[in-house]
């Protein structure tokens, strides 16, 4: 994301200086130090996703990759989708359709709401391998809210700040603490 090596993060650290980096991970370290210190945990009824592997680059993949992310012990795939989603979804169906993995699928908005329709159409028969679609298109309550009434899972993350009013639409909520400094949540969520 363009951001400083760490070097240059902890150089930069131990001057005294912050950058957007060092500012939310201080911001959050104060956080949890608050809640440590009064017994109680930030993460306590919070929902946190496992973690992932991240696939850019889908075409790039084969069964033997497949099989290598599950020897390493992930249960759960970040797939960046939507470039060009028919193959996408070929590829999906060949390569994990019959696998353990959860897939995460990560559109970055790049579909229209009758186009992301259609390919969930094709996506059909994986459903239950599905653990969450984010940013299909950009976030729009009605229509996402239908989706998810569909039995699919919607994560939110490029409109997050507007998704978070909205749970019927998104039920999930991605957060980059990097990119978004804690002041931003909080101005959000009231």
């Amino acid at each position: 994301l363009g951001d400083l090596s760490l070097s240059e993060q902890l150089d930069y650290l131990a001057q005294g200086k912050y950058t957007p980096l060092t500012l939310c991970a201080m911001e959050f370290a104060a956080l949890d130090a608050k809640s440590r210190w009064e017994g109680k945990s930030i993460f306590r009824d919070q929902y946190l996703p496992r973690s992932h592997f991240l696939v850019t680059d889908i075409f790039k993949w084969n069964s033997q990759h497949v099989e290598r992310v599950i020897q390493q012990g992930y249960t759960h795939v970040k797939l960046k989708v939507g470039r060009h989603i028919d193959r996408e979804i070929e590829c999906l169906h060949t390569f994990f359709g019959d696998t353990p993995l959860k897939l995460r699928l990560d559109f970055n908005e790049t579909l229209t709401s009758d186009s992301f329709n259609c390919s969930l159409k094709q996506m059909q028969k994986m459903h239950e391998s599905i653990d969450f679609i984010e940013d299909p298109f950009p976030f729009h309550v009605q229509s996402w809210t239908a989706i998810q009434k569909d039995g699919w899972t919607l994560a939110c993350d490029r409109q997050a700040q507007v998704g978070c009013h909205h749970p019927e639409a998104t039920a999930i909520l991605i957060v980059k603490p990097a990119l978004q400094p804690f002041e931003e949540w909080q101005k959000w969520m009231h």
